[in-house]
């Protein structure tokens, strides 16, 4: 265990790389945490320990972007645990927070109720001291578990509330994102793929404008299943390309098995069966690596995919592509999903 003051160095280099927990991070500061999180991990453990309720909960929301960028669910909910009951000594902002990024990692866990819980506490405590960011935060994650829910309009009653509070404070163009990104999942999940185009392009237009990359990458792969729902298999392929390329790039574990499932559906559409086994098996495999479970737009049509696959190979044949897919590691499928789809 490290000594006071190296705790203490790691938790002021982590205030400093990420001031604001509920802002944005920017491109650099993320890299710099990936290389220095686990060490800002191995601080908070120590605060944890020590009972320093207050640095404990601001450092634990700030790691929020270590944990989800660099695949680390299951680590941020352990974390969280204990946290969370620390945090009841600490001061209402700090809590606020606390309570709207350990709903976010139980969402990404598949762990609706909790995360639908934790989220409203966020957004009633953050009004309460006035802290619109959070709250604005929080009402976007409960947005999210309306979808996963099957509540679209709820869905985006919470996601419109959410960007009238950043259109209130007079917010960078960039905070609008989620939301408007929320209400095109909503036209996805609806069906309407004309309208969920439409708000997709919007929102990838504007992270390209902000120079956010995993905005972009998020809504290329969004865009890959769009179209390939609607028969537009090259452009879904190219689009799924895209967004693969771009998460390998800047190491986005996160996104990489939307990536890989999203063009194992392409190959399904195509169908090219084994490839797409193949992709839907690194997907999943990188998914459970990660603790973490697929939103609900994409798991339905992964399950469509999954059938549609499975029907037409036989059960052995799927399972013997599928398991291959899941021993890849991230580099060995993100190859996969670059090669030439007449490969597999």
């Amino acid at each position: 265990m490290a000594d006071v003051l190296s705790v203490r160095e790691r938790i002021d280099w982590l205030a400093r790389l990420v001031p604001d927990p509920a802002g944005r991070l920017s491109e650099g500061s993320r890299r710099e945490l990936a290389e220095g999180g686990a060490f800002a991990v191995e601080a908070l453990r120590a605060l944890v320990e020590q009972g320093e309720a207050e640095d404990a909960a601001w450092s634990a929301a700030r790691l929020y972007f270590y944990w989800l960028y660099s695949g680390q669910i299951s680590q941020g909910r352990e974390l969280m645990a204990l946290v969370l009951p620390l945090s009841e000594q600490a001061s209402p902002s700090a809590r606020a927070v606390v309570l709207e990024v350990a709903g976010t990692l139980a969402f990404e866990q598949g762990d609706e109720q909790a995360a639908r819980s934790l989220f409203a506490s966020s957004a009633e405590l953050g009004k309460l001291v006035q802290d619109s960011a959070t709250e604005a935060n929080a009402l976007g994650g409960l947005a999210r578990c309306e979808l996963a829910a099957g509540n679209l309009d709820a869905a985006r009653a919470a996601a419109a509330a959410c960007d009238a509070i950043h259109l209130s404070r007079g917010d960078d163009e960039a905070d609008r994102d989620f939301p408007l990104h929320i209400l095109a999942y909503a036209d996805y999940i609806a069906g309407d793929d004309d309208a969920a185009r439409a708000g997709f392009h919007r929102t990838l237009e504007l992270n390209r404008r902000c120079g956010r990359r995993p905005g972009e990458a998020r809504e290329l792969t969004n865009l890959c299943s769009v179209e390939t729902r609607a028969g537009n298999l090259d452009l879904a392929d190219s689009l799924g390309r895209e967004a693969l390329d771009i998460s390998a790039e800047i190491d986005y574990s996160r996104l990489l098995p939307y990536c890989l499932i999203n063009l194992g559906g392409v190959a399904a559409a195509r169908g090219q069966y084994e490839r797409a086994a193949l992709l839907l098996g690194a997907g999943d495999g990188l998914l459970t690596a990660d603790g973490a479970q697929l939103n609900p737009g994409t798991a339905s049509e992964y399950r469509r995919h999954r059938a549609a696959v499975a029907a037409a190979l036989g059960e052995e044949g799927f399972a013997r592509h599928y398991e291959e897919g899941l021993k890849l590691t991230a580099a060995e499928a993100v190859e996969v999903g670059r090669q030439a789809p007449g490969l597999h």
